[in-house]
């Protein structure tokens, strides 16, 4: 029998998913509602190999080799698995949140909304929009933490393409857009503000961080680490956790360099404003007087940030190769802070 409402939160790039889910994850938040998860908080994993086409291509299962029956019963299990995950679920709502709806194609959408037709009467999306220089700027910061990304690396956005999709499969009526903005947040916490939408009244105080911004000398440092050790190492979080301590002004790009990165169709963000009733632009010049121009620019490493490195380093051979504009052996030096 059909479940009564599926409500999808499909989770935009650094809009306080990883918060939402946790939340859900750790607490039975209303007796109607049932939070989807296969053992984890975020369903992103088991939603993209349930329906992502091009799922060689993502990240994880790039070096995999998948061969076409490989790929096929990949979906096949995670299919499976979210069945039963499905047919288990005893209350009247169910709530699935995974960043990996956000990055559908509209054919891949449209399978979403197919499967879960069968067991759910209604369904509900929920997107949240980051302003658009700032999204940018987490952006590039993400990549960083999983691979290397050259600050010549174009953003492209479409508003219209990505929320049309869900526009035309679900029904506008059913896609709620909202403009991520903790001060416009009740008690400036983002997980009320999802809860408020579903029908679930909370009133948390604050949110905590799930997923850290490093400052403007970290991730300096992580850009040169990624220059000559670009590929994800098992450690990487590590020396995360080691950037994340030093302190700094956040990363801005300058106006002119954020215009050449972003890539969008003209008009997007109109399209935006006129579908949601707010903007996503925002002041672009607003922190040029200290932004990011150029590579040489974030390949500047500042004396302090050598000095901090210098002092995280094993023993004191490490500690005397360090030399400021040696880009090389700062690289090494951020690869043994794991």
């Amino acid at each position: 029998m059909a479940r009564e409402m599926l409500h999808l939160h499909a989770g935009f790039h650094k809009t306080g998913s990883t918060a939402i889910q946790n939340y859900l994850f750790d607490n039975d938040v209303d007796s109607r509602f049932h939070y989807f998860h296969s053992g984890i908080p975020n369903s992103s994993l088991i939603i993209k190999q349930a329906f992502k086409n091009d799922l060689a291509n993502h990240q994880g299962f790039r070096k995999q080799n998948l061969s076409p029956k490989k790929k096929s019963d990949i979906r096949a299990r995670a299919r499976a698995r979210i069945e039963k995950i499905v047919r288990d679920i005893d209350r009247p709502h169910t709530i699935l949140s995974a960043e990996s709806l956000g990055i559908l194609t509209a054919e891949e959408i449209a399978q979403v909304c197919e499967y879960f037709s069968r067991y759910y009467r209604d369904m509900r999306v929920y997107i949240y929009i980051r302003p658009l220089k700032s999204r940018v700027e987490s952006a590039f910061q993400e990549k960083l933490k999983t691979r290397y990304s050259s600050l010549e690396e174009k953003f492209r956005i479409s508003f219209e393409k990505s929320i049309g999709s869900f526009d035309q499969i679900f029904g506008r009526d059913h896609v709620k857009v909202s403009k991520f903005s903790r001060e416009g947040f009740p008690g400036g916490s983002v997980i009320n503000h999802f809860l408020n939408q579903i029908g679930i009244e909370s009133e948390l105080s604050g949110q905590s961080e799930a997923n850290t911004s490093l400052s403007l000398p970290a991730i300096q440092l992580l850009y040169v680490y990624r220059k000559f050790f670009p590929d994800q190492h098992k450690d990487d979080d590590k020396r995360l956790h080691k950037l994340e301590l030093l302190s700094g002004d956040p990363l801005h790009f300058h106006s002119e360099l954020f215009n050449e990165l972003l890539i969008a169709p003209e008009g997007d963000s109109n399209w935006l404003e006129h579908r949601a009733g707010f903007s996503a632009t925002e002041d672009i010049r607003a922190h040029d007087n200290a932004a990011i121009k150029s590579e040489q620019e974030l390949t500047s490493i500042p004396a302090d940030s050598i000095e901090w490195l210098r002092q995280r380093q094993p023993n004191l051979l490490s500690r005397l190769r360090f030399r400021r504009g040696n880009l090389p052996s700062i690289a090494r030096g951020v690869r043994r802070l794991a």
